[in-house]
């Protein structure tokens, strides 16, 4: 999977390794199923002797499986022990502990910073199925317990538990380390490199 270079931006060094919420392993099969179709498709043109063709067909499989994966594998959502960090398609945000105010649910899942606007997780999209499924959760469980009130505030799991793991940070450590601003980073060298692949995938066709 591309992987952010290193001169993309700053990042705090942190203690542990990350933990990744969310992420979209299925990309993986549409990566790895034109991948084997353009290799066989490839292997195909130089047995019979094209191998200028294969050639051509190898450079375009290696960029389109580049753009499938920046675009289905790449976004994530994960945790650490400084702050939360979202990865999408073409920027990835970091937030202090300190500095995240609240974890939405909408159609994503969206952090929103103490100041600035709230950053979407393309990697946790919310189906109109787990919104339903989420809301008869939470009647359930506040009819349960005699508090049910439909204008009641209910908050998913998901970003209840980001919200709890930022308050046991914050308490643990009383905060130290944590104060730093939001980082937002572009993926510079990701798309530089489908860039090239595709330059080259356009050259090849001369040799076709």
């Amino acid at each position: 999977m591309p992987e952010n270079a290193a001169g993309d931006g700053p990042r705090p060094e942190t203690t542990e390794k990350d933990t990744v919420l969310t992420t979209a392993k299925s990309g993986w099969i549409w990566v790895e199923l034109v991948g084997a179709v353009g290799v066989l498709a490839a292997w195909d043109c130089m047995r019979r002797g094209y191998w200028g063709m294969g050639l051509s067909v190898i450079v375009w499989i290696a960029a389109v499986c580049w753009l499938l994966a920046l675009i289905f594998v790449t976004p994530k959502l994960s945790i650490g022990s400084e702050g939360v960090t979202c990865r999408n398609v073409i920027v990835q945000v970091f937030i202090p502990w300190r500095r995240l105010g609240d974890v939405k649910q909408t159609l994503f899942i969206e952090l929103v910073p103490r100041s600035g606007e709230a950053v979407k997780v393309w990697s946790a999209p919310v189906s109109s199925m787990q919104r339903v499924r989420q809301r008869s959760r939470d009647a359930a469980a506040r009819s349960q317990a005699g508090t049910y009130n439909e204008s009641q505030p209910k908050t998913p799991e998901l970003p209840r538990a980001i919200l709890e793991e930022r308050d046991r940070r914050l308490e643990g450590t009383n905060g130290r380390g944590m104060n730093g601003e939001v980082e937002k980073s572009y993926l510079k060298r990701d798309w530089s490199i489908c860039g090239v692949l595709f330059v080259l995938a356009l050259v090849s066709l001369l040799l076709v």
